[in-house]
């Protein structure tokens, strides 16, 4: 008996090339896919396209909003708020409230460099990283760490402006 011959190898470099190509394509399939053509696909996919747990939706036409109840049974005695919500209007801008308090763009600017919309993947991310529900931060904690953080920066300010006089 014979033993088939194997198949001669093909030239290591032309391997990578096409390895190196089948990734170039991978990520330019995921980034094509990742965007959001305009504010009409944007309704008639997020339910298919965004991981929602427990935020409800709710669309009114020109705009649109993702928001968090503080529904537990432990605090019905309390009412029922929205705890945090996202707007997305129809040019795709962006806001988001933490307990009824505007976000500033600035705060924003990790995900939404100019303030709109354009990819899944950060609506996806402001969704996670505002899905938090702690009723603790509902007694002032949260405002408080703001007013810190806006402290600091107007302090580290001064400080630049005495140094600059000297």
């Amino acid at each position: 008996m014979s033993t088939p011959e194997p198949k001669a190898r093909r030239d290591p470099e032309e391997r990578q090339k096409e390895c190196i190509q089948r990734e170039t394509d991978q990520i330019e399939a995921f980034l094509n896919d990742d965007l959001i053509v305009d504010f009409d696909e944007f309704k008639l996919l997020v339910q298919t396209k965004t991981v929602l747990k427990n935020w409800c939706l709710k669309n009114c036409g020109e705009v649109f909003y993702f928001y968090l109840l503080n529904a537990d049974c432990d605090v019905l005695e309390e009412g029922v708020k929205v705890i945090n919500s996202i707007v997305i209007h129809s040019d795709m801008t962006v806001q988001v409230f933490l307990h009824n308090t505007e976000l500033s763009p600035n705060d924003l600017r990790w995900i939404l460099p100019e303030r709109k919309l354009q990819r899944w993947s950060q609506i996806e991310n402001l969704l996670t990283r505002y899905s938090f529900a702690q009723h603790t931060d509902l007694d002032g904690t949260f405002h408080l760490k703001k007013a810190h953080e806006h402290l600091i920066s107007a302090i580290a300010i001064l400080n630049q402006q005495n140094i600059s006089q000297l």
